[in-house]
């Protein structure tokens, strides 16, 4: 539900509809809404880092893992998936505007996506950086529509050619 809406600006009500279950018992077991939303955010960047080891493989070369980062984005990129790109963004804001949740679910799922792709020939600090070059493309495509130029230089940064 959250992800089809691109937005964590829904009430429980809707969110449990969604789920299945009550609002009472979404907050019972998540503690309240903004956990939800950090656990919903966790769980669809753990599925993402999983696509990404399937389409790269365990111990893969980093010109194959370049292959599965730029499918990765082919998927994440397509509209069906925008969604999921706006909750990050949004969930990136509310640890901007200091919620105390959200910026440890950021700090988890990045240090998480920088380690995957440091095992992968990138260095610690290369991933970073490459984590910073695909927030920053991620942005442009949610401005633009447009998701060529931030596939281009993520495949730059890789020595990709497409």
């Amino acid at each position: 539900m959250a992800i089809r809406r691109g937005s964590l600006d829904l009430g429980l009500d809707i969110l449990a509809k969604g789920a299945g279950t009550s609002a009472r018992m979404l907050v019972y077991h998540f503690g309240s809404k903004e956990a939800l939303h950090d656990a919903l955010i966790a769980r669809l960047e753990a599925r993402l880092r999983e696509r990404f080891r399937a389409l790269a493989g365990e111990g893969a070369r980093p010109k194959r893992a370049a292959h599965a980062v730029l499918a990765v984005w082919d998927e994440l990129t397509a509209p069906a998936m925008r969604g999921l790109l706006r909750l990050s963004v949004e969930l990136r804001y509310r640890a901007l505007r200091g919620d105390a949740g959200a910026r440890r679910v950021v700090a988890a799922e990045t240090a998480a996506w920088r380690d995957l792709l440091s095992r992968w020939g990138l260095g610690k600090d290369a991933a970073q950086e490459f984590m910073m070059l695909a927030e920053g493309a991620a942005s442009h495509l949610l401005l633009t529509g447009d998701a060529k130029p931030g596939r281009a230089a993520l495949a730059r940064a890789l020595g990709h050619r497409t």
